[in-house]
């Protein structure tokens, strides 16, 4: 209940703001694969000046299902789980000319056991008779992990994050563009980045049997990516895209992805449908192991693992299409867009024994508005 008066309080305030000249915009996408249930209501909404532009949104991420786990004496069970997260966010946009564009973001998101401040910056100018968009952007976010209102039981992430990015018109039916991310994070020593304080690993030690310990990583992460795209119009009512980015970290993980695409419209544009395509795979982590061993007495247990299937290596697939209409003038409102769309995905991980492969859904839907 108090999720649904949040929504509908936010509603309210970004109707009203965006009535001065603005946009607003509410959504739901679910994702499901037989075990864990997701659903991610939100709203945004904001109003748009010569000069300035401010934008606020809310979203919330329902989440239920049950998942196995080990128990102190390593039998394994089914723990059913619902609990929700909360997170909102502000930019505001500055443009001292129709070339340039500075930008600043802060969002924050709770849970019962995790919190996030983030804050960004991102400078954008066009040039070369605006043929040529160049970016430079800055992130820092603060996270804190476990109990988040006990210090002794708390663990700290700080993130800093530099992008740059490049948006070329190469001709009349072509565009491409290019992005640059580099990302550091600073973990805590107890459980490390990306870990799970909740989840165990099963290590068989040579002189006590097997023992179920708490997950442990890494307490720095360095990360990059490079990726790019290009887009070619078909006519003047289609289009293809595709784009590869290519990921590395100091976990010694590479990543590959590519996307292919197409969309179109018709009837007056009204009609807008697009199918989507994506294909990746990652490297395991370099402390990932199938099955740990050691020894208690001489205290030589691994100082890293992890029970994360994510840092087995990984292999996905997904198909999947979208739809929308657009409404012009009705009522209010400049124009009303309606939107939908599913999407079928595979993921696979093939050092994984305990769950090899999953299957699932993701979809949804929404509402876009112009005042």
């Amino acid at each position: 209940m108090r999720l649904q008066l949040t929504a509908a309080a936010l509603c309210l305030f970004l109707g009203a703001t965006a009535s001065a000249g603005g946009k607003a915009s509410t959504r739901v996408d679910v994702y499901t694969d037989g075990d864990i249930d997701v659903v991610v209501p939100a709203v945004l909404g904001g109003w748009d000046g010569e000069h300035w532009e401010v934008e606020g949104r809310y979203v919330a991420d329902v989440i239920s299902g049950a998942t196995p786990v080990w128990t102190p004496d390593l039998i394994t069970s089914a723990t059913t789980f619902s609990e929700v997260r909360h997170a909102g966010g502000l930019a505001t946009t500055w443009k001292p000319s129709v070339e340039q564009r500075v930008t600043a973001n802060y969002d924050t998101s709770v849970e019962p056991d995790y919190l996030t401040h983030a804050g960004s910056g991102r400078y954008a100018i066009e040039l070369f008779e605006r043929s040529s968009t160049f970016g430079l952007g800055y992130g820092l976010s603060a996270e804190t992990l476990g109990k988040v209102d006990d210090d002794t039981l708390a663990e700290r992430t700080t993130t800093h994050r530099v992008d740059l990015s490049w948006d070329q018109i190469v001709g009349r039916t072509t565009t491409g563009g290019a992005v640059l991310t580099t990302m550091a994070s600073r973990c805590g020593e107890r459980f490390g980045c990306l870990a799970n304080p909740y989840r165990f690993v099963d290590v068989d030690l040579e002189d006590a049997g097997p023992v179920a310990l708490n997950e442990r990583n890494p307490d720095r992460l360095y990360r990059a990516a490079l990726g790019g795209r290009l887009s070619q119009a078909i006519g003047s009512t289609a289009a293809v895209h595709g784009g590869y980015r290519f990921y590395a970290d100091s976990w010694r993980i590479t990543g590959h992805t590519v996307d292919l695409g197409t969309k179109a419209t018709a009837l007056e544009e009204r009609l807008l449908v697009g199918l989507n395509s994506r294909f990746s795979t990652q490297t395991p982590a370099s402390f990932f192991r199938d099955a740990y061993s050691g020894r208690m007495g001489s205290a030589v247990v691994p100082m890293y693992r992890t029970g994360d299937r994510e840092l087995s290596g990984l292999g996905t697939v997904q198909f999947g299409g979208r739809a929308g209409w657009t409404f012009y003038a009705p009522g209010p409102f400049l124009d009303l867009k309606v939107s939908s769309r599913l999407v079928r995905a595979w993921y696979r991980y093939p050092r994984s024994t305990a769950l090899p492969v999953r299957a699932a859904w993701l979809g949804g839907g929404g509402v876009d508005a112009t005042f």
